[in-house]
């Protein structure tokens, strides 16, 4: 059986101690890039919250897993499918593995009908 010392956490703790972390519904920075010189944010955690107060938003329409996403200060609306992709509502392809490549995929539609 392996040990180990308190500088070298085992998997499991790892895992136990990621979870209560992003359960605990801590502040998380937003998360920013820019894609073909559009914008993109995603706010996640107490980060997505604060930003629904300020905007109104209630609780009920809140993003998938309560993230927001924006693009070039746009909120798009986002659910999770059964198999855990991401869509977005009101626009139809392919669902995408996360957030960030959801909004890739918007800003790509976008600019191929301007």
């Amino acid at each position: 059986m392996k040990t180990t010392s308190a500088f070298e956490p085992d998997a499991a703790g790892l895992i136990i101690w990621l979870g209560n972390y992003i359960c605990e519904g801590r502040k998380m920075a937003e998360q920013r890039e820019t894609y073909k010189g559009r914008e993109i944010i995603l706010r996640t955690g107490a980060e997505a919250s604060a930003a629904r107060t300020a905007a109104g938003i209630g609780e009920g329409e809140a993003g998938a897993n309560g993230a927001e996403l924006y693009i070039d200060g746009e909120r798009i609306f986002t659910v999770r499918d059964a198999g855990g992709a991401f869509i977005a509502s009101g626009l139809a392809f392919d669902p995408q593995p996360s957030l960030i490549d959801l909004a890739r995929k918007i800003i790509d539609y976008r600019e191929a009908g301007e």
